[in-house]
């Protein structure tokens, strides 16, 4: 995405209104009955996990290790966006459908997932790991893999929870996944023209809420006519500064997007 006039740092470059992103809250109102599907299945989800992390915790202080509380409920918000995104995609005349429709992701995890058989083939998750490295040298082998096996992890728990008993689909869980972001501790949402702006460790846009209930990004240096605009969408940076290899990881595998040490110390020093 680029500007087609000079913007000025401060400047708002796009205004989102709130009921056009796809949120669990403005989705519900569209489709009340999977709203109330979706409802009595979280709750069953979450009272079973409530029930493990009682029995974890109780096993924990038998084994006399501490452990903090359970955390509010709120890792559910993927299953839902999935779920009202495929149901959006299927009416044409829903606002969402054109746009929801060229929702797009090509990297590793992507082909890996699309592909369905890493569940029974150890062979194709290694060659997702091994395209991941050759896109990121830097990042070592093992780490990929793990981030790699927790997302797998995260998509296999999301099939075996819902599978069935909403609409479905790993394809779109993982993309997803990609293109959500929170909006605060207790909404996350796919917004409309952020979801096309590309990262950038110097980005010059930043995100923003208005006292209007509008979503906007605003320019966070000034902009020339005809330049991209970027905005970052995680850190891989560790607490003292260092480029931190277990983020960089998860940047590659959540995103798609490869950085190095070397990338991070050319904007320091830049």
């Amino acid at each position: 995405m680029f500007t087609t006039q000079d913007v000025s740092i401060g400047d708002t470059v796009i205004s989102i209104p709130y009921y056009a992103a796809l949120t669990e809250e403005n989705a519900a109102e569209y489709c009340p009955a999977l709203a109330s599907e979706l409802f009595d299945i979280q709750n069953r989800v979450i009272k079973k996990e409530k029930k493990r992390s009682k029995l974890k915790r109780i096993w924990n202080r038998i084994r006399r290790r501490e452990e903090n509380e359970l955390q509010p409920a709120g890792g559910h918000w993927q299953a839902a966006l999935t779920a009202y995104a495929l149901q959006a995609r299927e009416v044409d005349q829903h606002a969402w459908c054109p746009w929801i429709k060229q929702w797009a992701r090509d990297d590793p995890m992507q082909t890996l997932v699309e592909g369905s058989s890493w569940r029974d083939n150890d062979e194709v998750i290694k060659e997702a790991v091994l395209d991941f490295h050759k896109m990121a040298p830097d990042i070592p082998e093992f780490k990929i893999a793990a981030a790699v096996g927790i997302r797998l992890q995260q998509i296999d728990d999301y099939s075996d929870q819902y599978k069935d008993r909403i609409p479905t689909s790993l394809s779109l869980y993982s993309t997803v996944l990609s293109r959500a972001v929170g909006l605060s501790d207790n909404v996350t949402a796919v917004l409309p023209m952020h979801d096309m702006i590309n990262h950038s460790f110097e980005p010059n846009i930043g995100l923003t809420f208005a006292d209007d209930g509008c979503i906007k990004l605003f320019a966070t240096k000034d902009i020339p006519k005809d330049q991209e605009l970027f905005l970052k969408y995680m850190d891989v940076l560790g607490e003292e500064g260092e480029w931190d290899e277990d983020k960089a990881a998860w940047l590659l595998v959540q995103w798609g997007i490869p950085c190095s040490r070397s990338d991070i110390e050319q904007v320091a020093e830049g």
